[in-house]
C-alpha cells in the first residue's frame, strides 16, 4: 500500500515537471526582460512568447535566440536563430520633437512593467527560447550574446558615421561661397562616397552599415531640390542650414547609444 502511494506521488511530480517543461525552458531570468509564458500552436507552427519588462527601465532593444534542438549531419547542434528588435529610432524621433515616446507599438519602445507577445516560427514543440540581450534607454545593456550585441553596436555606429559624413559634407558646401547650390554639391560628393562605401559589404562591422544611412540622406537632399518643396520663405542655402542643424541635433542624441555600458550579469 505504501509503495503504491509513493509511486502515485512520484508520477504526479513527473507529470507536473512535464507540464511545466515548455515554460521552464524559456524562463532563464538573467536579464530584465522575462519570458513569462510559452505556448506552441501546432496548426500555425508558431510559439507565442509573453514577454515582461521587469527591469524598472525602458527597453529599446532586445534579442531572443531560439533553437529547435536539431543537429547537423555530424551530430553537432545547429546554431540558434535570432530575433533582434531595436527601437532607437523611435526614441530619437520623440526626443527631437520634445514629446513622450510612443510605447504602445509592437516594435516600439518596451516600457518598464509592460508586457508584449512575440510570435516565433517553430517546426515543433521542442523549440527553446532565451532572452540573451537587453539594451536600455539609458544606454546600458545586459549581454549574454556577444554576437547580437556587436550587431546592435555595428548598426548604430554605422548609421551615426553616415550622418556625420553627411553633416561634414553639407557644412563644407555651405561654407564655400562660390557654391550656389550647396545641396546639389553635397549630393554629388555623397554619391561618390556611397560608391566607395558599398565596396565594404560586411554588416558585421560599423563601416559596412554606412550605406543605408548615406542612401537615405541622398534621397532627402534630392527631394529638397524639387520645386516648391519648402513652404517657408528663404534661400536654398537657408534651407540647407536648417537641415544640417537638425541633423547635428540627431547626431548628438544618437552618439551616447553607440557607447553602451555593459552591466554585470545577475
Amino acid at each position: 500500500m505504501k509503495r503504491t502511494i509513493f509511486l502515485v506521488a512520484l508520477n504526479a511530480v513527473w507529470l507536473a515537471v512535464a507540464l511545466l517543461a515548455p515554460i521552464l525552458r524559456a524562463q532563464r531570468q538573467e536579464t530584465g526582460l522575462i519570458i513569462q509564458s510559452w505556448k506552441y500552436d501546432p496548426e500555425t507552427k508558431g510559439v507565442a512568447l509573453k514577454l515582461v519588462n521587469s527591469s524598472g527601465k525602458d527597453i529599446i532593444a532586445y534579442n531572443i535566440s531560439d533553437s529547435d534542438g536539431s543537429r547537423d549531419y555530424y551530430g553537432r547542434p545547429n546554431p540558434p536563430g535570432e530575433h533582434l528588435e531595436d527601437a532607437l529610432g523611435s526614441l530619437i524621433i520623440a526626443q527631437m520633437s520634445g514629446k513622450e515616446p510612443d510605447k504602445d507599438k509592437p516594435n516600439g519602445i518596451f516600457a518598464s512593467g509592460a508586457t508584449r507577445t512575440l510570435i516565433l516560427g517553430a517546426k515543433d514543440i521542442s523549440v527553446k527560447a532565451m532572452v540573451d540581450l537587453v539594451v536600455y534607454a539609458d544606454a546600458t545593456a545586459e549581454v549574454l550574446n556577444e554576437h547580437a550585441f556587436s550587431q546592435v553596436v555595428a548598426i548604430r555606429t554605422g548609421q551615426l558615421m553616415a550622418m556625420q559624413k553627411v553633416s561634414e559634407t553639407t557644412h563644407r558646401a555651405l561654407e564655400d561661397a562660390t557654391i550656389t547650390n550647396p545641396g546639389a554639391a553635397a549630393v554629388e560628393k555623397l554619391k561618390r562616397e556611397l560608391v566607395e562605401t558599398k565596396k565594404l559589404n560586411n554588416p558585421e562591422v560599423a563601416e559596412g552599415n554606412r550605406a543605408v544611412g548615406l542612401q537615405s540622406a541622398i534621397a532627402d537632399l534630392e527631394r529638397y531640390q524639387q520645386p516648391n518643396f519648402f513652404s517657408k520663405k528663404g534661400t536654398e542655402r537657408d534651407h540647407r542650414k536648417e537641415y544640417v542643424e537638425d541633423l547635428d541635433k540627431r547626431i548628438a542624441l544618437i552618439l551616447p547609444h553607440t557607447q553602451i555600458r555593459v552591466l554585470e550579469s545577475k
